[in-house]
């Protein structure tokens, strides 16, 4: 999964698709924000079972913050899969809103609810 968002950023990185630019933005910032949420569950779940000292040294002092973070970034996943349907649906059926910029008009605000959803969790 995360070589296929490596490929994913890659792609929409450097080859000039013949697509949506916020659309191709978004999905970039899609595969960020998943490759991000795939390192955090990396940390928390798969790396203290294979590690005996960094299950006893750090695993302790670092899960506290990674945890919530974890969550974080998995809510901004889902919502951002919801913000590339919307962004679908307005470059389709109305094209005078479908450049609303992928990061102030999208992204930011996925962000933003995210860490203020999951903000207690802190």
């Amino acid at each position: 999964a995360a070589m296929g968002n490596i490929i994913c950023i890659l792609m929409f990185q450097y080859k000039r698709l013949h697509m949506n630019q916020t659309f191709a933005s978004l999905l970039k910032w899609f595969a960020v924000i998943d490759s991000l949420f795939l390192v955090m569950c990396f940390l928390v779940f798969s790396l203290p079972v294979l590690s005996y000292h960094y299950k006893i040294w750090i695993f302790p002092y670092i899960l506290p913050t990674l945890l919530p973070l974890t969550s974080i970034s998995l809510t901004g996943s889902l919502y951002c899969v919801i913000a590339l349907s919307f962004e679908r649906y307005f470059s389709i059926s109305n094209s005078a809103q479908q450049n609303k910029g992928s990061f102030f008009g999208y992204i930011l605000p996925v962000l933003v609810f995210s860490t203020c959803f999951n903000f207690p969790k802190f």
